[in-house]
């Protein structure tokens, strides 16, 4: 049994509009060539990254740790106007699952309305 413990990042977008999004990103932990992409329909809540690493971590990784460039697309062509790296936009819970080996969850969550994209 290893005593390093583990922490967890996990990464949702709940779309709040009437339209499938795309969410878009370059995975930075492994190749910053990688690009992933997951669906989210209307009205539902998609996970879209998780990472699993060795080691607890009570402080809260930056979203930067996980994601380099994003972006939020509609099926119907419009483009989010909101910065997927900024920490401000997400809900961030932590969540201290055991003490001993230190093991922690931090869950980012995206709430996306009609009034984050362009015309």
């Amino acid at each position: 049994m290893s005593c390093d413990g583990n922490t967890d990042a996990v990464f949702e977008v709940e779309n709040r509009t009437s339209d499938t999004l795309i969410f878009n990103w370059v995975s930075i932990r492994y190749d910053t060539s990688i690009v992933e992409a997951e669906r989210v329909l209307p009205g539902s809540t998609q996970l879209v990254l998780f990472e699993s690493t060795r080691g607890g971590r009570k402080n809260v990784p930056a979203i930067s740790e996980y994601l380099g460039d994003a972006f939020l697309t509609s099926a119907s062509g419009d483009t989010s106007v909101l910065n997927l790296v900024d920490p401000g936009i997400w809900e961030i819970t932590s969540t201290e699952r055991r003490k001993l080996p230190s093991d922690w969850e931090h869950r980012y969550r995206l709430v996306v309305n009609t009034d984050h994209f362009e015309e």
